[in-house]
């Protein structure tokens, strides 16, 4: 049994720690958390996505990658859930609708445990609703930031008042979790 734990990667070591610690952590806690505003936010759902590959990207500076993809299409989802494999790749969040009026900017966050070299916990960026259409905005995972179990929360304000905000726990991965939803998880290229 040993030499099986050695030649797994680091990071699969790294991340059954910290599900494991997570585990112990968290036996107490409720289910993640959900809220909206019903006036600004609609038809709020949330889980796992098949990923699709991105038709542009835009930069942004407070994001790990330093950019944000886009994409014209909304993607399939998959599994409604707050509970993600950290499976590489794998695409994760939330779909809505805003009411109007169109054409707002608002400021959408994404916290999560440490990742990347500089650690780091938070990534957001602007974006405009677009109302009375069905819109999307997920988190892609990339297992080469880092170990990504644990608590993450994805959420949406404008001029400080709270518009939507979701939290997922990321998990290792069962078997049954990788056979299933390996066809939906895209490796990013960099």
């Amino acid at each position: 049994m040993m030499k099986e734990m050695r030649s797994r990667p680091a990071w699969f070591l790294a991340l059954a720690m910290l599900s494991l610690n997570g585990l112990m952590a968290n036996a107490g806690r409720a289910d993640p958390l959900v809220s909206h505003d019903p006036n600004k936010v609609t038809d709020l759902t949330f889980g796992i996505f098949c990923a699709s590959k991105p038709d542009s990207s835009t930069t942004e500076k407070d994001t790990i990658s330093g950019s944000i993809s886009r994409h014209d299409d909304t993607p399939r989802m998959l599994r409604r859930t707050q509970t993600i494999p950290a499976i590489d790749g794998l695409m994760f969040g939330v779909m809505l609708r805003f009411q109007p009026p169109s054409n707002t900017e608002f400021l959408l966050t994404v916290d999560h445990p440490p990742l990347d070299p500089n650690r780091k916990m938070h990534e957001s960026w602007k974006s405009v609703w677009k109302s009375n259409r069905t819109t999307f905005y997920t988190y892609q995972l990339g297992l080469g930031d880092g170990p990504p179990a644990g608590t993450w929360t994805i959420s949406a304000s404008r001029g400080g008042y709270h518009l939507f905000s979701v939290e997922f726990e990321v998990v290792l991965p069962t078997p049954a979790n990788l056979t299933e939803l390996k066809q939906c998880a895209i490796k990013q290229v960099s």
